[in-house]
């Protein structure tokens, strides 16, 4: 399964995480947030993906 992240303006804190295809999930981080929090979110995010 590939990952992409995507830093966007204008999402709340929490991330947003879709399944783009098959073969695709896309994680949309805010990139106005703290870079600590931006890793956090990913990292939580990555780990939910793989019980998928």
């Amino acid at each position: 399964m590939n990952i992409e992240i995507e830093y966007v303006d204008g999402l709340g804190s929490r991330p947003v995480m879709a399944i783009k295809n098959d073969t695709q999930i896309v994680i949309l981080v805010n990139k106005n947030i703290p870079k600590e929090e931006q890793d956090r979110y990913i990292a939580f995010c990555i780990e939910n993906c793989r019980k998928i």
